[in-house]
């Protein structure tokens, strides 16, 4: 039980990193289009 899992979360590991790095860009991108940087008042 306890092998088939770690089996299960070494194969999730890489799929889990790769859509999280995918979150954190689509959330950077929706800032930066949402609230964009104080640079066209300035």
């Amino acid at each position: 039980m306890r092998s088939e899992s770690s089996a299960a979360i070494k194969y999730l590991y890489p799929v889990i990193v790769r859509v999280t790095g995918l979150l954190g860009v689509l959330i950077l991108i929706f800032t930066f289009l949402v609230f964009p940087r104080p640079t066209n008042t300035m």
